[in-house]
This record gives C-alpha cells, sequence and structure tokens, in this order.
C-alpha cells in the first residue's frame, strides 16, 4: 500500500513518582493485569519507603517504569533497579535509558554506593542496554516471584 502521509510527533515525556493513581495504567490494557498484587504490593512499600516506583508519562498515562528497592540490601549500601520495562511503540527511543539514569542519581543521592540490577536471563535485549551502559554480569542470584 502506498504511504499517504508520513510525519512526525513531539511527545513531551515526564519522569515522576508512581502515584496510586498510576496503578491500573501500569497494567497496560490488559497485558500486565496477571500482576496486579504485585503493583498494589509494591506501591505498599513505596509508602514505606522501602521501595521508590518510578513512571515514565506521556500524555497523562504511564508508558514506562522502573523500581527500585531501597532497603533489601541497604546495609551493604546496594541499591537494587528492577521492573524496568516500556510498552511496544515506546521502546528503543531512549526513555530507558533516562528512567535508569534517574534511578542511578537516587541511589547516589539516597547514599548507596552500588546499584544492582535485577534482569531475568532471558530478557536479552535488557542486557545489552545494560552493558552498552557499562554494567556487567557480577554473580547471579536465584531470587524468584511470583
Amino acid at each position: 500500500m502506498p504511504v499517504l502521509d508520513e510525519f512526525s510527533v513531539t511527545v513531551p515525556i515526564t519522569i515522576r513518582q508512581c502515584e496510586a493513581a498510576d496503578l491500573a495504567n501500569l497494567e497496560w490494557f490488559g497485558l500486565f493485569t496477571a500482576y496486579r498484587s504485585l503493583f498494589q504490593e509494591t506501591f505498599n512499600r513505596q509508602a514505606a519507603s522501602e521501595v521508590l516506583m518510578l513512571v515514565a508519562v506521556a500524555n497523562g498515562f504511564s508508558i514506562g517504569q522502573v523500581w527500585l528497592d531501597l532497603a533489601r540490601k541497604r546495609r551493604t549500601e546496594i541499591g537494587i533497579i528492577w521492573a524496568l520495562r516500556l510498552m511496544p511503540g515506546w521502546q528503543n527511543q531512549g526513555i530507558g535509558t533516562r528512567l535508569l539514569a534517574r534511578a542511578e542519581a537516587i541511589l547516589r543521592y539516597q547514599g548507596l554506593a552500588v546499584a544492582e540490577l535485577s534482569v531475568s536471563k532471558p530478557n536479552t535485549a535488557a542486557q545489552r542496554l545494560y552493558e552498552r551502559l557499562g554494567y556487567r554480569v557480577v554473580g547471579e542470584e536465584d531470587d524468584g516471584w511470583d
């Protein structure tokens, strides 16, 4: 089919702390509905200052996220970065890199000396991103979750 029109649109992206009203949007139109209880549990941990949930918002909708565990390894000055994800269609545009940079800055501000990433082994795309940004595998943990 011939191209009938082609143009670009600039959309501002805001990175901010997740609010209660964002939780339903994190399900991404049913794609992650099975994780509703995990989202709520993590949000409750955020209220207790154990976790920080960041969202990338475009036009009022959460298109990406990254979570930081500030408590689990605090005694060893390690902050854990996990649950970095972007909606399909918003990937490979630098948004994940910006989310990760903001997460790292927050960990430094919190006085944590090391950023540890939690990534699923089969997620090779995420591993490539992290390696490109200077992260490297230094060990493995079997940290299952439901």
